[in-house]
């Protein structure tokens, strides 16, 4: 395991992180749209290869909703679909921001999201003015990869100009973590944002800022 002396980068996720998420208004809009109920939408619905494919840029949203009207059995206008995904993005966890404010001060902050044009114009557009305390946001379309794969990491990182182990790494997904470590950054689980303010304080000690 690396040591947290040797960072000299945060690299945080996106969505649980930076960004509350809503997985459930995306089903119940898309359950209104096409008579249906979330239940049955959200029970249909995984992260499957057509879901990878889309977030590492390989097939457009519109043949991704073409592959999910397949597999949920449910058909509906493209703004539709639209509205219903981008219903996925939330609004930014203030008190994480204030410390990524703290944080800046000490050393650059990046974001590594695993996500899609559709909700990147959607967080660029309503929380640019927030994200823009970071030095770059990584995204798993435009890049080619996507979390936990091994070569996303190291994508990243050289991207960034560092080792791995001079990164740390924030993610509120276990999988991504566990990549993350073994692409041999500095990896940190966080499920909330009291639980990410601390992670963050006590590695940058930001009581002595």
């Amino acid at each position: 395991m690396p040591e947290s002396k040797n960072v000299r980068a945060l690299l945080l996720d996106m969505g649980g992180v930076l960004l509350r998420l809503h997985p459930r208004r995306v089903f119940e809009h898309w359950a209104e749209a096409s008579d249906t109920s979330p239940q049955a939408i959200a029970s249909q619905w995984a992260i499957d290869d057509a879901y990878r494919e889309f977030e590492t840029g390989e097939i457009p949203f519109t043949v991704y909703t073409q592959h999910l009207s397949e597999r949920l059995g449910i058909k509906m206008a493209l703004e539709s679909w639209r509205l219903g995904w981008r219903a996925l993005v939330g609004s930014p966890y203030e008190e994480v921001f204030e410390i990524v404010h703290k944080a800046v001060r000490v050393m650059p902050v990046y974001c590594f999201t695993n996500s899609n044009v559709e909700h990147e114009n959607v967080y660029l557009n309503r929380y640019g003015a927030e994200l823009h305390v970071l030095r770059h946001i990584f995204n798993s379309y435009t890049l080619g990869y996507r979390k936990p794969d091994i070569p996303a990491f190291q994508c990243v990182a050289q991207l960034i100009g560092l080792n791995p182990e001079e990164i740390a790494f924030f993610d509120d997904n276990a999988a991504n973590v566990d990549g993350a470590s073994i692409a041999g950054m500095v990896a940190h689980q966080t499920t909330n944002p009291a639980e990410t303010v601390k992670l963050i304080s006590n590695f940058l000690h930001v009581k002595d800022i």
